[in-house]
């Protein structure tokens, strides 16, 4: 509150005072500006900066920019992020007398990752929100193949097979990382639980077979997904999932749970081997092996009720 000492106090005065009242400061215009920003600085400073604020920054383009999408800046956070938990694939020889660079360049990739799990991967959306979240989602093939590479599956430090940028247990994942957890796992939800006529609206006539085609194309792009999904849920032990639509599993999800079975290893007396039978696996507690036989027993089962009706 002013007090009448102050209010008569000229401008000069109150800048003498205050030294930020003569700087001039602005935001960051758009993603624009903020690409720009960002590909000209080399100071580690203020890369995480622009990392930390570049979800608060419109997608927008002023005549003349380079146009850029919602979906562009999450791609962009997933390629600046992966491999934040490989510290060695930041290190090159021609660097080995600054292994600080290298440091410094896996703490921008942890930054941006964190960011993700904050502004992206955080789900806590209500039912009629998450479905337009997710059909948004699905709809938009790019970010579909960004996100499926950033958590693919390959074989870690240990020659075992993990989801890639994810920490190898699921004891050993931080809050964020639990967060991307619960997004992978309610996307799957969404993809396996969702019937194929309802997955882009309003559906097309017959007639408009440009769109028709457009619309099925779509669908044969998140079909291609399921595969990956299959062994996502599989590797954090999420089967579920699976467990709620095992019967409709299409050929290339089962192909997916055979392949992910038989890379288990049976103990027998003093060796160790890979499995060579189902049954196998399933004695090896493969968990691929356990909803292979579900599925046999209730694919089965549905069959026959099926021919019985």
């Amino acid at each position: 509150m002013s007090g009448p000492e102050n209010s008569g106090k000229s401008t000069i005065e109150k800048s003498a005072e205050l030294p930020l009242f003569t700087k001039k400061v602005v935001s960051i215009v758009n993603w624009h500006e903020w690409m720009t920003r960002w590909e000209k600085s080399k100071c580690f400073q203020e890369l995480e900066s622009l990392l930390h604020v570049g979800f608060d920054v419109t997608t927008e383009s002023n005549y003349g920019e380079t146009k850029y999408e919602p979906e562009d800046r999450i791609i962009f956070y997933l390629s600046v992020a992966d491999g934040w938990a490989l510290g060695d694939k930041f290190f090159t020889m021609q660097e080995s007398c600054f292994k600080r660079r290298s440091e410094l360049r896996q703490k921008l990739a942890f930054k941006a990752f964190n960011v993700l799990c904050l502004n992206f991967f955080k789900f806590d959306k209500g039912d009629n929100e998450s479905n337009f979240f997710w059909r948004n989602l699905i709809a938009t093939e790019r970010l579909l193949v960004a996100i499926s590479n950033f958590f693919r599956a390959e074989k870690n430090i240990f020659g075992e097979i993990g989801i890639r940028n994810l920490s190898l247990t699921y004891n050993d994942h931080s809050h964020n990382e639990q967060q991307a957890v619960l997004f992978l796992s309610a996307m799957a939800k969404f993809i396996f639980e969702l019937e194929k006529p309802c997955y882009f609206e309003p559906l097309t006539t017959p007639e408009n077979i440009e769109e028709n085609k457009k619309i099925s194309e779509k669908v044969e792009a998140v079909d291609s997904l399921k595969p990956w999904l299959v062994e996502v849920l599989v590797c954090l032990n999420k089967a579920d999932i699976l467990r709620r639509r095992i019967v409709e599993l299409n050929d290339a999800c089962i192909s997916k749970l055979e392949e992910i079975a038989f890379r288990a290893k049976i103990h027998c007396f003093t060796k160790i081997r890979p499995v060579e039978t189902l049954e196998e696996a399933f004695f090896a507690n493969s968990l691929a092996a356990y909803l292979l036989v579900e599925y046999r027993i209730k694919r089965a089962e549905h069959e026959r009720l099926k021919e019985s009706w």
